[in-house]
């Protein structure tokens, strides 16, 4: 952002929020609610054509095959959120949730679960692997 300001690319940015001493730099690991929203103003293009997903989106399989479902519509949070990875098999949710969300390690889950800790580490990664082609299918790399 610094060099399109420096460069004139971003004139309005400059004058409203630069020259006022309002801008600021700070970093987020969340997605912003209206970052998507705003990209067509900043970048002149639009948020799906520069592969930036929004908070929410419309499954357009599930739409069409179901019209009221619950997995029509996905989320990162709001009622949706709960279904978000709800097209994984359940042992893949399990050991998901297990991993990510509880912190455990791939034997305390083998443990939990009383499978082989290599069955754990399979299901983990059949898992990762659905929502990276899921995601890919959506056009998110």
């Amino acid at each position: 952002m610094e060099e399109l300001l420096a460069s004139g690319d971003l004139p309005n940015i400059r004058r409203e929020i630069v020259e006022p001493g309002t801008a600021r730099t700070a970093s987020s690991c969340f997605p912003s609610t209206t970052g998507p929203a705003y990209l067509p103003f900043l970048m002149g293009c639009f948020p799906g054509t520069m592969n930036v997903p929004g908070i929410r989106w419309l499954d357009k399989a599930e739409f069409h095959s179901k019209r009221w479902g619950k997995d029509r519509f996905r989320s990162y949070n709001g009622i949706e959120a709960p279904w978000f990875n709800s097209d994984l098999p359940r042992e893949q949710r399990e050991v998901l949730l297990l991993k990510e969300y509880e912190g455990l390690k791939f034997r305390e889950i083998a443990d939990v679960l009383g499978v082989a800790e290599s069955t754990v580490k399979s299901r983990m990664y059949a898992g990762l692997d659905a929502m990276r082609m899921s995601l890919a299918s959506l056009g998110i790399p």
